[in-house]
């Protein structure tokens, strides 16, 4: 499934693309949670893949994982951002890019090359509230749009001084440990 070119709509966030920018290409993250900025807030991205032949591909750091990039559906869009954050953490790959957003809660990177991004924010404290934010994927397309507005999804959480115990009991059934041939 062909997308256009700088606009892909995510199950974790949105993104719009701007034309009325600046000359050079610019990825703008807008960290906000019911109306409050988060200003602090820390963003990762990576240049994941690629638009070839009408179809995002995998590229670079990226390009050895087996990871759906042709059904965009939000929820395949999701699961692939999901999937592609837990490579980059676990592989411990270098962003092309890491910024904090400002006091009005927004995050810029400048001057980068097209291709697909992912971006990854950093859980966020701030008074009795945590936020957390999902990873999105933005495309920033070869065309005349040289700036991408995404607002990614960020849910919110009471902080508590609750403390909670929990007891875990792991069970095994494998026919009490016998081997079959």
């Amino acid at each position: 499934m062909m997308w256009m070119a700088g606009f892909l709509s995510v199950f974790a966030g949105v993104i719009v693309p701007n034309a009325d920018a600046a000359a050079d290409t610019e990825l703008k993250l807008v960290c906000v949670n019911d109306k409050t900025p988060l200003s602090g807030m820390k963003w990762k991205i990576y240049r994941v893949g690629e638009m070839v032949n009408g179809e995002y591909v995998l590229s670079g750091d990226f390009a050895q994982y087996h990871v759906d990039l042709i059904d965009m559906s939000k929820e395949n869009i999701s699961a692939a951002a999901q999937t592609l954050e837990s490579y980059a953490i676990a592989d411990r790959k270098t962003p092309a890019a890491a910024s904090v957003a400002d006091k009005d809660g927004e995050v810029s990177f400048k001057n980068i090359e097209s291709g697909l991004y992912l971006a990854l924010g950093s859980l966020y404290e701030a008074g009795p509230y945590y936020y957390d934010p999902s990873p999105i994927l933005v495309d920033v397309g070869e065309n005349t749009v040289t700036s991408y507005d995404a607002y990614p999804k960020i849910e919110r959480a009471t902080l508590t001084e609750e403390v909670a115990s929990y007891t875990v009991r792991k069970v095994w059934l494998d026919n009490d440990d016998s081997y079959e041939v």
